[in-house]
């Protein structure tokens, strides 16, 4: 778990962490998250942490403590915060280092294999290889060890090098960013949610449709009107399924295998419309205006 104190510094450059987001290979954020990280000003606001990060914070010295016990070397663990010699922007908070090897050690959790080679290998999650070329960008070192226990029973090591073509590309993503940062440019949005959170409201105004634009335009059509004919397909076949169970409410195959139900739900919703009627004044007082943009195609 990093201080107050460590996440201010880590506005003053891309983390390793940071790395993979930044060139796209997330699931979890975008660029434009970690943007608005680095500009954030002041105490760092209080954030909660999903069930996967606080096992794995816990878990980090148990990880680090295997790795020591299978492999025999000695792990030493820093608090402090290093920055690139030759890219100031490059920053790291690395888990582990072995000082006899000059070699970086990453230690991850997982539920499941997923993205995870042979041990042994360097066959890891692109986004996590990423964040490793880094580290071993930052400590000037050119191997990396990673350690990863999988379901909790699973306990794998894996093995990396530095790659100086991928590192190349890697730094100018970081680079390019970095420049946005200092020069308060906001990165393009990575999805319709983030869209919606650069440009909440619309104003009259006309955009010419560049040919890709055009090209998505039709593409998007096309797919949508794929989507109608499915909806309106799976209408008629539930409507058949559900004519033949009738008040029954279990639809089985002559084999015995149960195939579908339709059983009765009960649910209490509030009843917006009656008590706008019944108190107009109390429903006033707790109305709260919302905005969105609808999108719609022509």
């Amino acid at each position: 778990m990093l201080t107050n104190e460590q996440l201010i510094k880590r506005r003053s450059g891309i983390g390793g962490s940071d790395a993979g987001i930044i060139c796209g290979l997330s699931k979890w954020a975008t660029p434009l998250d970690i943007y608005y990280q680095k500009i954030e000003e002041g105490e760092p606001e209080e954030q909660e942490i999903s069930e996967a990060a606080h096992f794995g914070n816990v878990l980090e010295d148990v990880v680090r403590k295997e790795y020591t016990r299978r492999t025999g070397v000695k792990v030493e663990q820093y608090d402090n915060m290093f920055r690139s010699e030759n890219h100031s922007f490059m920053i790291a908070n690395v888990d582990g280092w072995l000082p006899s090897e000059n070699k970086v050690l990453e230690i991850k959790t997982a539920r499941f294999p997923i993205g995870w080679g042979e041990p042994g290998t360097d066959e890891i999650p692109e986004v996590y290889m990423v964040q490793c070329q880094h580290y071993m960008e930052v400590m000037n070192s050119k191997l990396c060890d990673v350690a990863v226990l999988i379901g909790g029973s699973d306990f794998r090591i894996y093995h990396l090098e530095k790659n100086d073509e991928l590192l190349g590309q890697i730094i100018a993503f970081e680079q390019t960013f970095w420049e946005m940062v200092t020069n308060r440019t906001i990165p393009e949005p990575a999805n319709s949610e983030e869209c919606l959170q650069l440009w909440p409201t619309a104003k009259e105004g006309q955009t010419v449709a560049s040919e890709i634009g055009v090209n998505n335009y039709y593409a998007l059509k096309n797919i949508k009107e794929k989507i109608k004919g499915l909806e309106e397909n799976k209408k008629k076949l539930e409507f058949s399924i559900k004519k033949e169970l009738g008040e029954n409410n279990e639809f089985f195959h002559m084999g015995g295998d149960r195939l579908a139900t339709w059983n009765t739900t009960i649910s209490n919703r509030f009843d917006t419309k009656a008590f706008k009627k019944a108190c107009p004044e109390e429903y006033e007082k707790y109305c709260k205006e919302s905005k969105t943009r609808t999108f719609l195609l022509k």
